[in-house]
């Protein structure tokens, strides 16, 4: 009520949360802050009228012969009219979702996915395309989600950060000839640890059966791949699970880490620069990693040729941190630069 009034005479008033106001004489139609169109399936915009976008709340108001005010909270529909009025409000249509469940649902697919297309989202949802876009623009000025070109991508999730799935399915090639020379540096009845990355997950498919060794790690998708392996002892550092990386990370993974004795370090990440050092998209896995940089008695960064020279957010290991670089074919020329200088590398 503290947003809209009715002006004494022959106006009407409206106070919209942009801090506009519209007004018109009875008779004529409003002309407003925002969009002008037909109700659609949300309840967003009118003929002749005016609308203040806000994510569950529209305010649509009609003048005609009589005074018609309709407010729609969350789908629930109130009028204000006078006693010459004998219009009433009409239903968009049946068993629409309502704001609040829609954004529940869009906040839900973010999570689970990482990231949400607006085509998708009207699909799932039954509803426009552009109802899907206001709904996303409204939950990105909420800070719970942040809009990318054709949807909107999960906060929580560090920037250009890809599923389990796609990094799996990224330069699968190159990841074998890394992981077949990476191998070559792991002796017997070592404990390695393999991060979360679909390099080094390649690595764990490559290690050959009857060499006895212990393998830590804090990847879902290594567990699955050496859990029926006799010959390897399988420790699972447990911690919050990740479910779009399919791994565990926080405090306790970081003190499980701690507990052990780790004569190898395999790794990736979301970039090298060549002299700040190896980084991560995200702040979390980036700590991790440093965590165990800093306790491993020898660290190897498994990057293929699409990782150097990209900047990420977070850098969690220094050029002289790393004993051993190894990259893929492609990758050789960049390390052949100066400012690689005094790195070892290995070519996959």
């Amino acid at each position: 009520p503290e947003h809209f009034g009715l002006l004494a005479g022959e106006g009407i008033g409206l106070h919209d949360f942009g801090g506009s106001v519209a007004a018109a004489g009875v008779g004529d139609a409003l002309v407003g802050s925002e969009n002008v169109g037909t109700v659609d399936e949300a309840g967003y915009g009118i003929e002749g009228g005016c609308v203040c976008d806000v994510p569950g709340i529209s305010y649509m108001f009609k003048v005609g012969h009589g005074l018609l005010v309709l407010l729609v909270l969350d789908g629930l529909w109130m009028n204000v009219s006078d006693t010459k009025s004998k219009k009433k409000p009409q239903k968009t249509t049946k068993n629409v979702m309502l704001a609040i469940e829609r954004h529940r649902r869009i906040l839900e697919e973010a999570r689970k996915e990482g990231a949400v297309k607006t085509q998708e989202l009207a699909t799932i949802l039954g509803v426009a395309e552009e109802t899907v876009r206001r709904d996303l623009d409204g939950l990105a000025r909420q800070g719970l989600l942040r809009r990318t070109h054709g949807g909107a991508a999960d906060v929580s999730m560090g920037f250009h950060e890809y599923s389990q799935y796609e990094r799996e399915a990224q330069q699968a090639a190159e990841k074998t000839a890394i992981a077949k020379v990476a191998i070559k540096h792991i002796k017997e009845h070592e404990t390695i640890l393999l991060d979360a990355s679909s390099t080094a997950l390649e690595l764990a498919r490559q290690l050959p059966e009857g060499r006895s060794l212990r393998v830590v790690t804090y990847a879902h998708s290594v567990v699955e791949q050496l859990a029926i392996r006799s010959d390897v002892e399988l420790i699972l550092l447990g911690g919050t699970y990740e479910a779009k990386g399919r791994r565990f990370r926080g405090m306790l993974t970081e003190m499980g880490v701690r507990a052990l004795r780790i004569d190898r370090f395999f790794f990736s990440g979301g970039g090298f620069h060549s002299s700040r050092g190896v980084g991560e998209p995200s702040a979390e896995e980036a700590s991790l990693k440093a965590t165990i940089i800093a306790h491993a008695d020898w660290k190897c960064a498994l990057l293929d040729h699409t990782k150097l020279g990209r900047v990420t957010d977070h850098f969690f290991a220094k050029p002289g941190e790393i004993d051993l670089l190894i990259t893929d074919a492609q990758g050789a020329e960049f390390c052949k630069s100066g400012s690689m200088k005094g790195m070892k590398v290995g070519v996959g």
